[in-house]
């Protein structure tokens, strides 16, 4: 009985310090697995889109001309005016790195020591690190749960990688979009409007291709073009307009239908974006002899405007910088017919000149960013020429 006493002790005392350390272990982790950051300690320590490259070159090919990797102010014209201002006016800049030059973001004590890095915008890296989303209205970074250290993530199943890989159903759904996209189509399929996805029209894919120079023949790769309101292409895509025009009563008189061939509203995106229709009467020369509007379609014709309306002294602001609400929307609806028409007090038009428009940014702020007009200039979705019935 003497010796179990001592022996009881030494088992306790010995047992004690391997339960304390596997309790330790066990809540480090859960804290881990709880946690929606998990980084190198150092941006040095990532890899770079030339690194991935290497691999997958066609799709790095595809991306480096992309706004996903001109996102941030070192590339873009437009951000950096953004930055310029914000800087100037005393905001922090800091909540537009969340999705503008995401890993400045993930790591802002390094400042711009990894000047690659936080050149390279949204790169492959930090999209394919993605391994869920966070609940509430997180933007960027703060929205999805990012490992750095888990198997990279996409949209296909795969048994043969060069590193270690893991299919992620998010890939197959706008939320992979909508941590940075919240105003775009992400929005529009949230209020239940649309079921399609981001990726048919912004990653189409490719059939039957390998996704790297080694891998394996797929059956379905995405393309990392993402083109959008950028894309003169995709713009021309987005709708068509026509219409009919006849002369009355010592008149002309032209309908048009403008219709909208996309799968949600436009313009849609960053919320100052607008289109607008051109009229211009032609006579029998070619000379113009009426238009619209000269200057300003917004004032001078309103009807021919689409786009959210905000506060002019605000407007500058409404990209998440201030809580401004829009205080009209004239948007085209998805799929939805739009007609306008106008009575020309003049029999002597031969044709109708109709020019479809879009502009990124309205001029006066433009000049409020002290921005080159090149920068944002219009850009020609559709033209028709209609002549008199």
């Amino acid at each position: 009985m003497s010796k179990e006493k001592p022996m009881r002790k030494l088992t306790i005392a010995f047992l004690f310090p391997l339960m304390f350390f596997a309790f330790a272990l066990s809540s480090l982790s859960a804290q881990a697995e709880k946690s929606d950051l998990v980084k190198p300690e150092k941006s040095l320590d990532l890899d770079t889109p030339v690194d991935c490259g290497e691999c997958h070159k066609r799709i790095y090919e595809e991306w480096v001309g992309t706004m996903h990797a001109h996102s941030t102010p070192a590339k873009n014209p437009m951000v950096k005016a953004y930055y310029d201002f914000l800087l100037k006016e005393n905001y922090d800049t800091s909540k537009c790195d969340k999705c503008h030059v995401p890993f400045r973001a993930l790591y802002p004590e390094e400042k711009d020591k990894n000047a690659k890095l936080f050149m390279d915008g949204v790169s492959c890296l930090f999209c394919h690190s993605v391994h869920g989303k966070n609940s509430g209205d997180n933007q960027g970074i703060d929205y999805y749960k990012l490992d750095f250290f888990k198997p990279i993530t996409g949209p296909t199943k795969t048994d043969k990688s060069a590193h270690d890989s893991k299919f992620l159903g998010l890939y197959k759904h706008v939320d992979i979009c909508s941590g940075c996209h919240q105003s775009g189509e992400a929005e529009y399929y949230a209020e239940g409007k649309s079921k399609s996805l981001c990726q048919q029209c912004h990653m189409p894919s490719m059939r039957k291709v390998k996704s790297a120079k080694n891998g394996p023949v797929r059956e379905k790769v995405y393309q990392h073009l993402f083109e959008g309101g950028h894309s003169p292409i995709l713009l021309s895509m987005a709708a068509i307009i026509e219409g009919k025009a006849q002369k009355k009563d010592g008149k002309t008189i032209l309908h048009l239908k403008l219709e909208n061939l996309s799968l949600h509203r436009i313009p849609i995106g960053f919320p100052l974006r607008a289109i607008y229709v051109k009229v211009t009467a032609l006579d029998e020369n070619d000379n113009p002899i009426w238009s619209n509007y000269k200057e300003h379609p917004k004032n001078e014709d309103p009807k021919s405007y689409f786009a959210l309306s905000y506060p002019e002294e605000e407007a500058v602001y409404v990209h998440f910088v201030k809580n401004i609400k829009p205080i009209k929307d004239t948007r085209l609806e998805a799929a939805s017919i739009k007609k306008l028409s106008y009575d020309v007090s003049s029999d002597k038009i031969a044709a109708f000149q109709v020019k479809l428009f879009y502009r990124l940014l309205p001029e006066s702020v433009q000049k409020k960013l002290n921005m080159d007009e090149a920068v944002a200039q219009e850009t020609l979705m559709s033209e028709e020429t209609i002549t008199i019935d």
